[in-house]
């Protein structure tokens, strides 16, 4: 999640987590704006994380939670 603490060494200078901080959402999935830039540049180098945003997106969408 975006306010957590570090997760990976790139954390603090990640674009993506960053973005995610400054919206103030818990995940890239709970944002208006997924998918972004900062993600479909991410998603060429970790492929599978777009298939567990895509389900965090769904299941958000569908709860609202």
């Amino acid at each position: 999640l975006a306010d957590t603490d570090r997760v990976c060494s790139n954390c603090p200078v990640c674009p993506v987590r960053l973005c995610a901080k400054e919206r103030s959402v818990a995940s890239c999935a709970h944002c208006d704006d997924y998918v972004c830039e900062h993600l479909e540049r991410h998603f060429t180098f970790a492929p599978e994380m777009r298939e567990v945003l895509d389900a965090m997106r769904e299941a958000y969408l569908r709860t609202g939670a």
